[in-house]
Order: C-alpha cells, then structure tokens, then sequence
C-alpha cells in the first residue's frame, strides 16, 4: 500500500488539514482515503490528529 496525497491541504496557526488516498503499491484504484486535522503545537509538531474516512 502507498499514501499519496490527493489534493493541496490547508494549514493556519496551529492546524494542518491534509487531505490523502491509499492506493496499491503497484498502482491501481484508490482503495480508501480522508482528511486528517492536525493540532500542532508551538514547535509546529503535531500535538493531536483526528482522521476521516471519505472513502
């Protein structure tokens, strides 16, 4: 499997949307994918992430 991202995400002060899809490693049709949202911390690490599932 491969995470590839699927669109430009967001980010702001102290959050990150990232929006991705998990396709084969060979290539093929997406098999799942979401957005996730991050709170980042001071230090720009991610202090907590909470996922999507779109598909």
């Amino acid at each position: 499997m491969r995470v590839r991202r699927e669109r430009p995400g967001r980010r702001t002060a102290g959050r990150g949307e990232p929006h991705w899809a998990m396709v084969p490693a060979g290539g093929g049709a997406v098999l799942g994918g979401g957005t996730d949202i991050l709170l980042l911390a001071p230090d720009g690490l991610i202090r907590s992430d909470c996922q999507f599932i779109t598909t």
